[in-house]
């Protein structure tokens, strides 16, 4: 099997995490799923010679983590910001680079100052930004996860407000 292959089986498996983590209406189970799965997406970028994605990933890890403790944190919220700023700044290559970053931040909202519906607005925003990358990456997994994320994500918004908890 070649790197490429092994690369794209890694992003397979993400994705299998990213859509059950956005399946769930649970914001704390959503997150926990979401750390496996970006911790594939990082070794899938890796692989993939995207050093802006794979750092992104890693950073998404610890933004989730602490999200779920400190959800409403706006210090914390900021540093990450910083931090996507830098990571960004210090891994760029090519324009390409930028839909990741602007992606993160976008979730770096959703995961510090909202819950419930609006939450997952601001992934499904996100996700319109990694599938971009992820087509022009030509990442199958990262294009399968964000097509079956977005999907989730208007299942999960109907579901929460179908059933009257916007702020779960």
């Amino acid at each position: 099997m070649s790197e490429e292959q092994v690369a794209q089986w890694f992003s397979i498996i993400a994705s299998v995490f990213i859509v059950l983590g956005y399946f769930s209406v649970s914001d704390v189970k959503a997150k926990l799923i979401l750390m496996v799965g970006c911790s594939l997406f990082a070794i899938h970028f890796y692989m993939l010679g995207a050093m802006t994605a794979m750092t992104i990933n890693i950073i998404n890890i610890f933004r989730v983590a602490l999200s779920i403790k400190f959800h409403k944190s706006q210090k914390l919220f900021g540093a990450f910001v910083v931090i996507y700023l830098i990571a960004g700044v210090t891994t760029y290559n090519s324009w390409i680079d930028i839909l990741p970053l602007v992606a993160s931040i976008v979730g770096c909202v959703g995961m510090f100052l909202l819950s419930g519906i609006k939450f997952r607005v601001a992934c499904v925003i996100g996700s319109l930004f990694w599938l971009t990358h992820n087509i022009y990456v030509v990442s199958i997994g990262g294009i399968t996860t964000e097509v079956f994320v977005l999907m989730a994500h208007m299942v999960t918004i109907y579901r929460l407000n179908r059933g009257g908890k916007e702020n779960e």
